[in-house]
């Protein structure tokens, strides 16, 4: 079966509506790792608030400072890949628009 001009432009969008959604889930990983290193030194303000500078309360900032420190240096490399990806696929979909639509690139460019 032949694919249509048609097709291939609904081929595209649908490549594009992924783009978005990666684009969107690394907003969402980037946000979520804010929330929770927020969380972790809230918990830790709230350990020194309470029980002052003490050898529990430095065990526990460094135990959260690591989990901090892992956390934030594997969202960001996950959100590099995924933003990477997007714009791999952005370029992609814009190569084979152009080759379907010449129209199209006076439009964009």
């Amino acid at each position: 079966m032949k694919r249509t001009k048609q097709d291939k432009l609904f081929w595209i969008q649908f490549d594009q509506s992924n783009r978005d959604f990666l684009s969107n889930t690394a907003t969402f990983m980037l946000s979520f790792a804010i929330s929770l290193i927020a969380l972790l030194l809230s918990v830790v303000a709230i350990i020194i608030a309470i029980n002052g500078i003490t050898l529990y309360t430095i065990c526990v900032v460094i135990i959260l400072g690591a989990i901090m420190i892992f956390a934030s240096f594997w969202f960001s490399i996950k959100v590099k890949r995924i933003l990477k990806n997007s714009k791999n696929s952005n370029e992609q979909l814009q190569k084979e628009l152009f080759e379907q639509y010449p129209e199209y690139k006076n439009r964009y460019h």
